[in-house]
């Protein structure tokens, strides 16, 4: 083959490569915590770089219930699985989130939040405000070639889980050292995704310079969520040379109902909910009326009939 023909060929994978699928249909705003709405359902797309907006709204301190089902894939080498990632290629490691497959369903709380693996099924407390975001867990680079989608329903629960299993896969800062410390990182940043998950935000243990403060917060909050006889699994050095461990065990979950922080305008624009000492109060403007909830001022206008 000549020189000019490969050329070519590596020309049009790079632009294969770099074509991605985005969505075009702007899904609402629905704030399921204080609004009519209990619940919603989107599509997420396998080949989609970029990550999708749900329009589901969740609030700090509330609990929140997430599943999936579908089939998709990370790619023709991948294999077909469901959002879970359970029989994907161990060939197909170029993962955003380590120790989860390729094509496990992934979320994070807002533009800037930290992503967490959901696979089927994932009850938690949210550690901040925002939209909910999803996405297959893979660089948005390399989704080009994925097929597939997955359906997943959003839902804020009447009565909250007081306590719920988890399986979660903790990790290193991929920087290789000695297996003792890599080992260490690893199951603190386990038990740190265990106390985000039951509502508090904690900055990636990855990201901290002063590791021995972050160790013994964690250890001391983890302690008052985790509940006793959990079991920390030892994985060991994944593709890449990430230390992985699996956390299993029962936490202890928060998550009563909250005031909001934030609401939806009938605009669909997020404001901040500012809040009031005060009893429910009616407030009128021109063209506007609301019967605003205790502790809040009447931002969240309805126009009027």
């Amino acid at each position: 083959m000549k020189w000019k023909h490969v050329i070519a060929l590596i020309i049009l994978f790079c632009i294969g490569a770099c074509a991605q699928t985005r969505y075009t249909e702007k899904l609402p705003l629905v704030d399921m915590a204080n609004g009519p709405q209990r619940e919603v359902t989107v599509r997420v797309l396998a080949e989609a770089g970029e990550w999708l907006n749900s329009g589901a709204m969740v609030h700090a301190g509330r609990q929140y219930k997430i599943e999936a089902q579908g089939k998709w894939n990370g790619g023709p080498i991948c294999g077909w699985t469901g959002p879970d990632g359970i029989g994907s290629s161990k060939m197909c490691f170029f993962n955003m989130i380590p120790g989860w497959s390729i094509s496990s369903l992934i979320a994070r709380i807002g533009e800037n939040g930290e992503p967490f693996a959901v696979a089927g099924e994932y009850t938690f407390v949210a550690s901040r405000s925002g939209i909910l975001m999803f996405h297959i867990n893979e660089p948005s680079s390399s989704c080009s070639d994925n097929q597939g989608f997955v359906t997943v329903r959003i839902s804020s629960p009447q009565s909250v889980q007081e306590v719920i299993d988890v399986k979660i896969i903790g990790f290193d800062n991929g920087i290789k050292t000695t297996k003792q410390q890599d080992y260490r990182e690893a199951a603190l940043n386990a038990k740190a995704q265990a106390i985000e998950r039951a509502g508090v935000e904690i900055k990636s243990v990855t990201k901290v310079k002063d590791f021995q403060l972050v160790e013994d917060y964690i250890e001391t909050r983890s302690q008052a969520i985790l509940l006793p006889n959990f079991e920390i699994v030892d994985i060991g050095y994944a593709e890449g040379g990430t230390y992985t461990v699996m956390l299993l065990g029962r936490i202890k979950m928060s998550g009563s109902p909250a005031r909001a922080e934030y609401v939806i305008t009938p605009e669909q624009k997020v404001i901040p909910a500012v809040r009031l000492p005060r009893k429910a109060v009616k407030v009128q403007r021109p063209g506007y009326e609301l019967t605003v909830p205790p502790g809040y001022s009447g931002e969240h206008m309805q126009r009027a009939e």
